[in-house]
């Protein structure tokens, strides 16, 4: 695999939960010869706030680098080299996964994920990086409970749709934890996301309004 895995961490409510991640990504990279950048960011020891960050981090490490990178979340699995990613620059703008099959309808899983996002160094990506972040701080001042994702797909994405090159993965290089055994025949587990438990993500979730049920979904809670 040619193209670099870039990340971040901060950790949360005294847990070292993502630390712990990132020394478990780049190890998992290391045996997989990925080449990757994953660094240490001053936590706001808020995990809602810290997720405000992701889409200025990849805009300054797309800046620093000048060339194609991957953000993947840090607490990620990666079971195999990602060499789907090579060599797009003249095809894709951008790239996302989607927890589909060709034959799903539901629009919740047409829905691209937040993890994994290849971004190529192109002009209309940094456009779209600049418009992302301006959204994120936007939110910070409006004071509605958020993510960065969400603002990636109903804020960002519906504005830019049609001037991006999108490609498109399938849902093996977007596994909900354990449920590898699940994929099609035909899918070999890529990546498997993962899903933190800390109480600041709870309460961030709860702010939002979401029903309990999705809560403890979203926590791997039964």
């Amino acid at each position: 695999m040619k193209t670099e895995i870039i990340s971040f961490y901060s950790d949360v409510d005294n847990h070292t939960y993502y630390s712990d991640h990132a020394k478990r990504l780049s190890e998992n990279c290391k045996s997989l010869n990925i080449p990757h950048d994953i660094r240490h960011l001053e936590s706001h020891n808020d995990y809602r706030l810290n997720c405000l960050r992701k889409p200025k981090y990849i805009r300054e490490m797309l800046l620093e680098k000048e060339k194609p990178l991957v953000w993947l979340d840090v607490d990620s699995i990666v079971h195999q080299e990602l060499k789907v990613f090579d060599d797009k620059e003249k095809v894709c703008d951008v790239i996302f996964a989607y927890n589909m099959t060709h034959h799903e309808k539901d629009f919740n899983v047409l829905m691209p994920k937040a993890s994994p996002i290849y971004v190529n160094n192109t002009a209309v990506v940094h456009e779209f990086l600049d418009f992302w972040v301006q959204q994120c701080e936007l939110n910070l001042k409006t004071g509605t409970k958020v993510f960065d994702h969400e603002i990636l797909l109903y804020k960002v994405l519906p504005f830019f749709f049609s001037k991006l090159r999108i490609g498109v993965l399938p849902k093996n290089y977007a596994i909900w934890p354990d449920e590898e055994f699940k994929l099609p025949e035909n899918l070999k587990p890529a990546i498997t996301i993962g899903v933190s438990d800390t109480p600041s993500k709870e309460n961030s979730l709860r702010e939002m309004g979401l029903p309990e049920k999705d809560i403890k979904f979203n926590l791997l809670k039964a």
